[in-house]
């Protein structure tokens, strides 16, 4: 390529390898600015649009950070609702203990100091070796469960009082359906044949069959305190006998008017139905 001057033009001879037909090309000075401007603004465009484009990559990771931090956050604040939580139902279930034992708390003693465990030699198995008929109302020998050990302060009369209320879940299993006015107690699933205890002590008042809740049990005590058991598949306490807190006196079933396994648990207090999670302690049975 050959680029020559004459009367302010600018001329282009293109001259092929293979000694083809030569080209001339005339351009202005001024055409030539103009074309040199036209290159300069499409490469400083380009670099321009490079430029923006690693900054749109910049704030995009960014962004995917930030996103990734607020994640992180939601997940640690949902953890610390959850143990706010459980805080909360252990307080609950301390002054429950506090009420029940009579321990009276002070502005400086937010919980008492009572110990509650359950001996690991009685635990109920983790499945039913057998739920067979023969387990039935005739059945007289009661299979005693772990109690409530309490402090050595308490006499034996606060024990026995301790006794009396209904502060033990009757059953290892999930709630499925809370007491409201529509409905008396509590219930709670399970598999067929989870043994079922009394949550407290006192005297068989009735076992037989209801129209309503097939195989059931009743429970009173001196305290006027009465323990509804429904839905069983067998009974093993008989009319009369006296039990302790946490006996075995069934096992879940669905007789009755019922859909699957489950349990069907009321509290009654002088005759007066009560929501039987005000008297619950422990959350679940071990």
């Amino acid at each position: 390529m050959h680029t020559t001057h004459k009367n302010k033009k600018i001329s282009i001879i293109i001259i092929p390898d293979s000694g083809g037909k030569t080209r001339t090309y005339t351009i202005s000075q001024f055409g030539a600015r103009v074309l040199m401007g036209v290159f300069i603004c499409i490469i400083g465009g380009t670099g321009l649009l490079i430029f923006e484009y690693g900054n749109m990559i910049e704030k995009s990771l960014k962004i995917k950070a930030l996103n990734s931090e607020n994640e992180e956050m939601r997940e640690k604040y949902a953890k610390l609702e959850l143990f706010t939580q459980e805080f909360n139902e252990l307080k609950d279930r301390t002054n429950k203990i506090a009420n029940l034992l009579g321990v009276r708390q002070t502005s400086e003693q937010s919980s008492p100091k009572v110990a509650i465990s359950f001996s690991s030699k009685n635990q109920i198995p983790s499945k039913i070796i057998s739920s067979s008929p023969e387990i039935t109302s005739s059945t007289s020998q009661v299979i005693s469960r772990s109690s409530v050990i309490l402090p050595n302060s308490l006499t034996s009369k606060e024990k026995a009082e301790q006794s009396l209320i209904p502060s033990i879940y009757p059953t290892k299993g999930w709630v499925t359906q809370k007491f409201s006015p529509t409905h008396n107690g509590i219930d709670f699933a399970a598999e067929l044949g989870t043994p079922v205890f009394s949550t407290m002590s006192g005297t068989v008042i009735f076992t037989g069959w209801d129209e309503i809740f097939g195989n059931i049990i009743k429970i009173t005590n001196k305290k006027w305190f009465k323990t509804v058991y429904g839905h069983l598949a067998g009974i093993s306490v008989v009319k009369g006998l006296h039990i302790n807190k946490g006996d075995l006196i069934g096992f879940v079933g669905s007789t009755g008017k019922s859909s699957a396994p489950h349990l069907h648990y009321e509290v009654w207090l002088n005759g007066v139905l009560q929501d039987p999670e005000r008297y619950l302690i422990l959350k679940e049975v071990r």
